[in-house]
């Protein structure tokens, strides 16, 4: 009896001191070199990172932002971090200062626009990612209007990525599914001289980034 008490008495210590250790232990960000701490080290960090000139914001959940809308954050010197679906108080509160910082130096580049609590501050500049089915619609019916004018397609579905810049004019073009080679290149060649329906936001037109089904007939 008395050696099963001692051994769950060794047990017990191991845990303690594994949670001990669990709670010093403090964890950086391989991408900022931040570290996860208190709310108030945290905020002199931020403020810290604005004296030398370093503006980064942070994106939650799945990012919808497409590659392109990173280099004209560079274009802006700001650092663009992913930050998981994990919000700490830590990042929270380094967020504060930082968006503040950033909303009053590039106040004529952000655009207000409806968002739930994980987005970030947007630019007129970026790509919006849009399932929006209004727009999406209309531009699949254009898309497959001008497909089906062309000759010798083969009949399919595919599914491509098009980027719009705010006068609706197409400016990239990926293929998500496609038919073959011969007649993917086709299809872009005539879509990138068309005119499609640009995205607007409030009063502002903005760039966006669709997903749009195609069928060929």
């Amino acid at each position: 009896m008395k050696r099963h008490i001692y051994i769950l008495l060794i047990f017990v210590a191991i845990l303690s001191c594994a949670k001990t250790q669990k709670e010093k232990r403090i964890t950086k960000s391989t991408k900022t070199n931040l570290v996860e701490n208190t709310c108030s080290e945290m905020k002199a960090q931020a403020i810290e990172d604005l004296k030398a000139g370093k503006y980064k914001l942070y994106e939650f959940g799945i990012v919808s932002s497409p590659d392109t809308n990173t280099t004209i954050l560079k274009q802006l010197k700001i650092e663009l971090i992913s930050g998981g679906c994990n919000v700490t108080d830590g990042i929270d509160c380094y967020k504060t200062i930082m968006d503040s910082a950033i909303r009053v130096k590039y106040k004529d580049e952000i655009i207000e626009y409806p968002a739930d609590g994980f987005d970030r501050i947007r630019f007129k500049n970026e790509f919006f990612n849009m399932t929006d089915s209004t727009l999406v619609t209309e531009n699949t019916k254009t898309i497959s209007k001008i497909l089906n004018t062309l000759d010798r397609l083969t009949p399919g579905k595919a599914f491509i990525q098009i980027f719009i810049n705010k006068q609706g004019k197409p400016i990239k073009i990926k293929w998500l599914k496609g038919l073959d080679k011969k007649n993917d290149l086709i299809m872009i060649e005539k879509l990138m001289k068309e005119k499609l329906k640009p995205l607007n936001i409030g009063k502002e037109k903005v760039n966006s980034l669709l997903t749009i089904p195609i069928k060929i007939e």
